[in-house]
């Protein structure tokens, strides 16, 4: 019995034992397992770029949110010539109108929308409107109020032949806004404004057959309205680095007229950052800046820190655009330091000198610049008015873009007359053109050269810039456009200029007496007469401004040049829809940097020339014969490649 005992004892001890392990298998699915270890933290980014640029805070952070923002509307163009199309889509015609409504269209009382006796049917419906798709990208870091230029094109489904004319009525933008109508999408952006289109030669071309008469630009025609989110995230999380950074880029460049700092710590790996007022026209001007910003301080430390970007300036070409824009950062304390570079020999360490001191008000570097403004080369007497162009409030400087406006190369003209404008000197008189609310529809500027020439400036402020004291009829006495529905007649001076305008076809023309000037007809041309100011003017948009004066100098009735600034926004955004569409996604923020920097690499992947002894000052300054040279309106430093601290990464430890 007792052996039976204990061989049932045996039986259920290895029954439980057999329970146990059959339990513990179910929970693990296998056998017993070697406790793993936790992964380990990523590794913290290491700094890639030169030495000299080590502890900035563009190697110490990245940035974020500095790209375009791309937003877009459905809208309504007005006051076509019979160019416009009745037909609107059936999804959107209840959207519309109701749209319509709400801005005033068809209220007796309303003054803002133009339209108080019309409704919003009969809008839609008449062959002077149009509906339209509204593109913008809004500028990197723009802030609220910034302005910025807007892409309008005719709907595909409507029969619109044409755009020109035209006025964008006002309407609201939107990331996906054209594609996702009648969806509540917040806005970020409003629009509207006068449509401008390239100038051309419409004797010799049939508008009809012209697609891209069905699309146009708003100049300044969209207002951002809401501030874009902008930050710089820490390569590794410390509160007490966040703030530190925080307190060097307010200390270097103060706060904004709100009284808000410039650069918040929301975080200890985030830091917000504010564009100031100054820097609205320019945010990545202060980007720039602050990413060349050392944290390194103390008595003496920009001094040594100049005396050590002036060494790297010397023996690394390559790296001058760094060395320059961390000066800029360093001070006004850097200028005894560079001072002597600015009669070097090799250009290009001169230019890495005058461009950080004419950005920090060096009166001094005007002396080789005023020099430097009669070199043969055009490249470099674009340099020189780009330089001075950072150099307000200077005599000799404003003497030598004076010279440079009257250059036998248009491309120097065109780069110191935006000199003059960014400097606000004097010597360009400013006359701006209103419209019927009080608005700057364009400016006309006069700039007293030798030589004529116009020049049509749609960046910023729209401008019609006349060089020249006089510019006389050439070979004919009449000057035709559109079809002679606009004629200038001239008799011996000092007599007026007859003007004879035809506001449609077979319209009875009204004949108006101007001052025989070139510069009063662009200004007659758009001005509007107001109680404020009754002389006599067309009330032209801008855009047909320029169209007129492009086909009187094209056909040469006019004894001057003219050449116009062409928007680069039509091609921006469609690179950004052709990404969009590659990549199959809802639309992104454009511009990826990388990619940027894949299309156009620098001159650091190029081949150093063999013997520099042999170059020319001009090829030791711009890396490149004059054979070689890039076109002058194409005209870039290549001693200078763009290489921003920014984009690099640094341990904060």
């Amino acid at each position: 019995m007792q052996h039976a005992s204990a061989k049932t004892h045996v039986t259920f001890a290895a029954l439980s034992l057999s329970l146990l392990c059959g339990v513990a298998i179910a929970l693990t699915g296998c056998g017993p397992k070697k406790v793993e270890r936790a992964p380990a933290a990523a590794p913290a980014p290491t700094f890639s770029g030169p030495p000299f640029l080590r502890n900035t805070i563009g190697s110490l952070c990245t940035l974020s949110g500095f790209t375009p923002q791309y937003v877009e509307g459905v809208g309504i163009v007005v006051n076509l010539n019979g160019t416009g199309s009745p037909q609107v889509p059936a999804p959107l015609r209840a959207q519309l109108e109701n749209e319509l409504r709400k801005r005033g269209v068809g209220n007796i009382h309303s003054t803002d929308s133009g339209f108080p006796r019309v409704s919003p049917g009969q809008l839609l419906d008449d062959d002077n409107t149009a509906i339209v798709s509204v593109q913008g990208l809004i500028p990197p870091g723009a802030t609220r109020n910034t302005r910025f230029d807007i892409l309008v094109s005719a709907w595909d489904q409507t029969q619109t032949t044409s755009l020109q004319g035209g006025t964008l009525m006002p309407c609201d933008l939107s990331p996906l806004g054209a594609v996702s109508p009648g969806t509540y999408l917040p806005t970020q952006a409003e629009a509207g404004g006068d449509i401008y289109q390239n100038p051309f030669d419409d004797q010799n071309v049939d508008v009809e057959d012209l697609a891209f008469m069905r699309q146009g630009i708003v100049l300044r025609g969209g207002r951002v309205t809401e501030d874009q989110r902008l930050e710089l995230r820490l390569n590794q999380p410390s509160w007490a680095r966040s703030r530190t950074i925080a307190n060097r880029i307010n200390e270097r460049f103060g706060r904004t007229q709100d009284r808000r700092a410039i650069a918040e710590p929301r975080s200890d790996r985030v830091i917000a950052i504010n564009v100031p007022p100054r820097f609205a026209d320019n945010p990545s001007l202060l980007i720039d800046l602050i990413s060349y910003v050392y944290l390194g301080g103390g008595p003496g430390f920009e001094t040594a820190m100049a005396q050590r970007l002036v060494e790297v300036a010397r023996n690394r070409p390559d790296d001058r655009t760094d060395v320059s824009m961390a000066l800029k950062a360093l001070g006004k304390t850097v200028i005894p330091t560079i001072r002597p570079l600015y009669e070097a020999e090799d250009l290009g360490i001169a230019f890495t000198a005058l461009t950080a001191g004419a950005f920090l008000g060096d009166q001094l570097a005007t002396v080789r610049l005023s020099s430097l403004s009669t070199d043969p080369d055009p490249r470099i007497r674009v340099q020189v008015a780009l330089i001075l162009s950072d150099l307000p409030r200077s005599d000799k400087g404003s003497s030598a873009l004076f010279r440079l406006a009257d250059d036998p190369v248009e491309e120097v003209r065109i780069t110191a007359y935006e000199a003059l404008i960014a400097t606000g000197d004097p010597l360009v008189s400013r006359l701006p053109i209103l419209d019927e609310n009080g608005r700057i529809k364009y400016v006309v500027d006069r700039v007293y050269t030798e030589e004529p020439f116009v020049y049509a400036r749609i960046s910023q402020t729209p401008t019609v810039a006349v060089f020249g004291r006089e510019i006389p009829l050439g070979h004919s006495e009449v000057a035709r456009a559109w079809g002679n529905r606009l004629m200038v007649r001239t008799s011996q001076p000092p007599s007026p200029w007859e003007v004879f305008y035809a506001p449609r076809e077979a319209a009875e023309p009204k004949t108006f007496y101007i001052e025989p000037d070139y510069a009063t007809l662009a200004y007659f041309l758009g001005h509007h007469p107001s109680v404020s100011d009754l002389q006599p003017g067309l009330d032209l948009t801008y855009s047909r401004v320029v169209d007129i004066l492009y086909e009187f100098s094209n056909r040469d009735y006019f004894d001057t040049p003219m050449r116009f600034e062409v928007s680069g926004l039509a091609a921006a955004i469609g690179v950004y829809e052709e990404e969009a569409e590659q990549a199959n996604t809802p639309r992104r923020e454009a511009s990826d940097p990388e990619a940027d920097d894949a299309d156009n690499p620098t001159d650091q992947d190029a081949p150093a020339p063999s013997d520099a002894s042999d170059l020319t000052l001009a090829e030791r300054a711009f890396g490149t014969s004059a054979d070689d040279a890039p076109a002058p309106n194409q005209l870039n430093n290549d001693a200078f490649p763009r290489a921003p601290a920014r984009g690099r990464a640094e341990s904060s430890n």
